[in-house]
C-alpha cells in the first residue's frame, strides 16, 4: 500500500462528497436480522461512502488521516464501519482481489476500535478469511500497517493476523456470511 501525494485541494473535493454521501447514508446499516447482514453487499449506499472514504485513507498522507479518523469519530462511523469491514470481504473472489483486503484494514484504521473492540476483531477475522481463501497472502498487509498503527490496533491486528486456524474457522461458522460456511 503506498500513499499517493495529493493536494490539499483535491482532498478537500473528496472529501467533502464522500461527507455528503455518509450524511445520505446515515442508518443504511439498520439490519433487523444476521442474514440482512450479508444483503446488498457494495451497492449500500453506506458500502459506496465507506469504499470511498477508505481509498482516501489510503491515498492520503498521515496528516489527512488523522482528519478522516477525526471525522469519524465525531460523526459515530465507528458504529458502522465494523459492519462494512465484515461486508467488504465478500468483494475478495481472486488472489488479484488485494484492493478489498486494503479498503477494509483501511476501514478498520478509521474504526480504531472505538466501538465494541471484538465486533472489530470479528470483522478482521472474516476478512482475513475471506482473503486467504482465495490465495492472498495476508501476513504483508497486517505487518505493514502495524506498523503504523497506534499501539490498540496494533494489538488487535497483531491478534488477527496470528490466530489460528481453527479459532479462525470458529469465527467463520459463527459470524460468517453464508457463502462462507461452504469452504
Amino acid at each position: 500500500m503506498t500513499t499517493m501525494q495529493m493536494n490539499e485541494s483535491s482532498f478537500m473535493v473528496r472529501f467533502s462528497i464522500i461527507q455528503d454521501k455518509l450524511q445520505k447514508a446515515k442508518g443504511s446499516y439498520d439490519f433487523k436480522t444476521k442474514e440482512e447482514t450479508w444483503e446488498n453487499i457494495g451497492t449500500n449506499p453506506l458500502d459506496i461512502a465507506f469504499t470511498d472514504l477508505s481509498e482516501l485513507y489510503l491515498e492520503t498522507d498521515d496528516l489527512r488521516k488523522k482528519q478522516i479518523f477525526e471525522y469519524a469519530g465525531t460523526h459515530g462511523l465507528p458504529n458502522d464501519l465494523w459492519y462494512f469491514v465484515r461486508r467488504v470481504g465478500q468483494h475478495i473472489h481472486l488472489a488479484s482481489d488485494v484492493k478489498w483486503l486494503e479498503v477494509g484494514i483501511a476501514a478498520a484504521l478509521i474504526d480504531g476500535a472505538r466501538g465494541d473492540f471484538r465486533d472489530l476483531i470479528v470483522s478482521l477475522t472474516l476478512l482475513r478469511f475471506s482473503a486467504e481463501s482465495q490465495g492472498i497472502e495476508i501476513r504483508s498487509f497486517f505487518d505493514t500497517l502495524i506498523q503504523n498503527a497506534d499501539e490498540k490496533m496494533q494489538s488487535i491486528l497483531t491478534n488477527v493476523r496470528d490466530d489460528k486456524e481453527s479459532s479462525v474457522r470458529y469465527v467463520v461458522q459463527m459470524f460468517g456470511a453464508p457463502r462462507s460456511y461452504k469452504k
